[in-house]
């Protein structure tokens, strides 16, 4: 009767461990899942700001592709310009040099 005693107090002893092990166990399978929802979240977070970050660089790069276009077609027009300027001044000086003979035949 006492070994069925002392068997039986083993048993229960054995039994509260093996309970504390298993509420230990649940607690952090918990926390295991709420580090995991945490880490998702985080992985969203990153994958999002990826997202937005491409999408800036798309649009710096078509921007800088307009600025190049831009400035080819200011430089073209600006060499219009300065021909015509160019033009301009050599009918100038052609009428000047022309004025100026015209008054020393006077």
């Amino acid at each position: 009767m006492r070994d069925a005693k002392t068997a039986k107090a083993a048993a229960e002893e054995e039994y509260q461990r093996a309970y504390e092990a298993l509420e230990a166990a649940k607690t952090q399978l918990e926390d295991a899942k709420a580090r995991k929802a945490r880490a998702d979240q985080a992985v969203k977070a990153a994958q999002d700001t990826l997202e937005l970050a491409t999408q800036v660089r798309d649009n710096a790069d078509n921007d800088l592709k307009k600025a190049d276009f831009a400035l080819t077609e200011a430089e073209k027009a600006l060499d219009a310009a300065l021909k015509k300027v160019a033009f301009i001044r050599e009918k100038f000086n052609i009428a000047k040099d022309e004025l100026s003979s015209a008054q020393w035949d006077w």
